[in-house]
């Protein structure tokens, strides 16, 4: 996968071209929901302006890639309240509500939470069936909504209410917002069917960080929760993607559940991105707290990276969601489709009520391959923390066949067997084996430590030790013992591998136990000297004392769980 920032320097170009020399700030001073003269410059009136290029009430007349600031009078926070739906911005626009005096982006670093000072707040309780802010067709191309509370105080709300709809629109940034809750980033006040909407098609979309820097920039992190349907929605035909950095499900400090009833991202028919503007990024959120973490259908070319789903904002602390944590797969009311090429590499998956990873096909006609699992903590989900199934629904590890013919997610990739693990204070040495297709071919096993392994209990992958890329003979078959710079001297060992030609993963290995030869050689008994005066005899009895004594615990350290 690619991971360059080429297409937001394009679009950053695009920006400065339609924007031009004329571009207009139109400063909003007025909370009213009016176009009238005499009652200050309004939002409604604003988007107007910026649509048609004509002075609409007091606001100013747009001229093409304008910038809607605010700055109305009073401290605190300042609430519009639509009596209907207020326009769709079809013409390039920057909506910044960071321009309020008081408004402020978060400052924190990752993992700390936000602590944004939002002044502007769009409240869509009496708007009906609609969003509270629409970007709709090309026209709209670079536009950018940044610094907005966006929420419904209503108790009745319509079962297609969202904060955002973007539709038929590429190069769109929507960064440093909340949605759902309100600016106290504390009190849930959802959309009744969920934050952020992609409508077919959408193209070049960020919500959160569009920053190359290996940690998203802090001030672009949206908190979307709270919201009556998913925190994040798109339904076919986006490509493109960017969702980085941003809080699912929690309060703004990332530590207290505030759940999207709905999951975190639910997302169908992301398309491969164009190589000149990049790939699908899914990076560096955190997913908890909802009804469900992640689900992805008929999608591909997606790298999911570094994501915290079932924990708090500082990747340690539990905070689950009601159900998976992610589900990967195909759609089985529609045939044939694909989902392919889904690198899902390091990140905690973690406490979720309904398990932890599913790649699923439930449909024998579709294709799900190419999920390629790289150093992702998998542990403490109630029921399995890994699972490819032939259903739509989690249905227990899969037994090792023959000639890894079987067919399903994955290829139901056999999984590896580790038949022995011993330490010595600072390496870890583990014998493993695996029985897959029959070829030559290039396969990389990861290795976890669990710190326990409980029998008939799903088996986790707690931290990740280590990698090793191996080679089968042309039977399929290999047996290997990697060693490995380790201090580890308890606990479990657990593994999976890769094709790397395919990006297939399988499930978990079998558990077994370290055994420590540190933890031996101080726990055994020493075995006597003997004294010149003793016999023969005793100097032989002395020493198979000792052997016995080794060997019986050695006995014991082997009983390993499987």
């Amino acid at each position: 996968m690619k991971f360059s920032p080429r297409w937001r320097h394009f679009a950053l170009a695009a920006l400065a071209y339609a924007t031009g020399v004329n571009a207009t700030t139109i400063t909003v001073t007025s909370v009213a929901d009016s176009i009238a003269t005499g009652v200050g410059c309004t939002l409604r009136a604003a988007i107007e302006a910026a649509n048609t290029d004509t002075a609409v009430g007091d606001c100013p007349a747009g001229s093409g890639g304008d910038v809607i600031a605010f700055n109305i009078a009073g401290a605190g926070v300042h609430t519009i309240l639509p009596a209907t739906p207020l326009p769709s911005v079809t013409q390039s626009l920057t909506i910044d509500g960071y321009s309020q005096p008081g408004s402020a982006p978060n400052t924190l670093p990752a993992g700390q939470g936000s602590n944004a000072q939002l002044r502007i707040e769009i409240d869509a309780a009496n708007i009906g069936n609609a969003a509270a802010l629409s970007v709709v067709g090309p026209a709209a191309n670079v536009t950018t909504i940044r610094g907005l509370a966006i929420t419904s105080s209503g108790a009745a709300v319509c079962c297609a209410q969202r904060g955002i709809l973007l539709s038929n629109v590429s190069f769109v940034w929507i960064q440093g917002n909340f949605i759902g809750i309100a600016p106290d980033g504390v009190t849930a006040k959802g959309l009744g069917a969920g934050g952020v909407f992609l409508s077919t098609p959408t193209r070049q979309v960020t919500i959160g960080s569009d920053a190359f820097v290996p940690t998203p920039l802090a001030a672009e992190m949206n908190v979307i929760s709270g919201n009556r349907g998913p925190g994040i929605q798109g339904n076919g035909s986006t490509a493109n993607l960017w969702i980085r950095g941003n809080l699912l499900g929690t309060n703004a400090a990332g530590v207290a559940a505030v759940p999207n009833v709905g999951a975190g991202i639910q997302m169908s028919g992301i398309l491969a991105g164009n190589a000149m503007w990049n790939d699908n990024l899914i990076t560096h959120n955190t997913i908890s707290g909802n009804l469900g973490g992640v689900a992805l259908s008929e999608s591909r070319q997606i790298d999911f990276s570094f994501n915290r789903i079932g924990v708090a904002a500082d990747g340690v602390s539990p905070l689950p969601n009601t159900g998976r944590g992610l589900d990967i797969g195909d759609n089985p009311f529609s045939s044939p489709s694909t989902t392919t090429t889904v690198r899902v590499a390091n990140n905690t998956i973690a406490n979720n009520t309904g398990g932890g990873l599913l790649i699923y096909r439930a449909n024998a006609a579709n294709t799900v391959n190419g999920i390629r699992l790289v150093a992702n903590a998998l542990y403490n989900n109630t029921g399995y923390n890994l699972d490819l199934s032939a259903t739509s629904t989690s249905d227990g590890p899969t037994m090792n066949d023959a000639g890894d013919s079987d067919q399903g997610a994955n290829a139901l990739q056999n999984a590896p067997n580790i038949s022995a693990v011993t330490a010595n204070g600072s390496t870890l040495s583990i014998t493993w084996n695996l029985a897959t297709n029959p070829s030559a071919a290039t396969f990389i096993a990861d290795f976890f430590h669990s710190p326990t392994c409980v029998a008939g209990a799903p088996v986790a992958a707690r931290t990740f030790i280590n990698s090793s890329q191996i080679t089968t003979n042309a039977q399929g078959n290999y047996t290997g013992m990697p060693t490995f710079a380790s201090a580890l001297t308890n606990g479990f060992v657990v593994a999976t591998v890769t094709a790397d030609s395919s990006g297939n993963s399988s499930e978990l290995s079998n558990c077994f136990p370290i055994t420590s030869l540190v933890q031996q050689a101080v726990a055994s008994p020493a075995v006597p000297v003997p004294t010149t005066n003793a016999s023969f005899a005793q100097v032989i009895l002395s020493l198979l004392i000792g052997v016995s004594a080794l060997a019986s615990r050695q006995d014991r350290d082997r009983s390993a769980l499987r």
